[in-house]
């Protein structure tokens, strides 16, 4: 069975963009979905899941323009709070990344393929 991992990416405001990824692959086309509050967190990384079959996580990786602290993940835009336990129990999964959205993006240049890059 084909093991995948979470990806989620708060850059969007009120929206937050979902993707799953094999090890060692490219990720598919995110996911753009509503996502205003804790609840409806929850609702939609779950739907999300079940979109796709609800695949085997072994893990999740999310981006983020907020901060944590103490294994809290702020949200100031969102006015939301996940703490890394709830994540953890919600996707059942023990492997969980929080990066900023920046380094996100630079750790993602490498990978790129050249009609994906623009110089400027």
């Amino acid at each position: 069975m084909t093991a995948y991992v979470l990806l989620c990416d708060f850059t969007f405001g009120s929206y937050i963009r979902l993707a799953l990824a094999e090890a060692g692959r490219r990720p598919e086309p995110p996911a753009l979905r509503a996502c205003a509050d804790r609840t409806e967190f929850d609702a939609q990384v779950m739907g999300f899941l079940a979109d796709h079959g609800h695949p085997r996580l072994v893990g999740a990786a999310l981006s983020t323009r907020g901060w944590e602290t103490h294994g809290v993940l702020h949200l100031p835009d969102e006015g939301m709070h996940l703490t890394r336990d709830n994540i953890r129990g919600l996707l059942g999964i023990q492997r969980l990344h929080i990066v900023n959205n920046f380094v996100a993006r630079a750790l993602a240049v490498p990978r790129l393929r050249p009609e994906e890059l623009t110089q400027v």
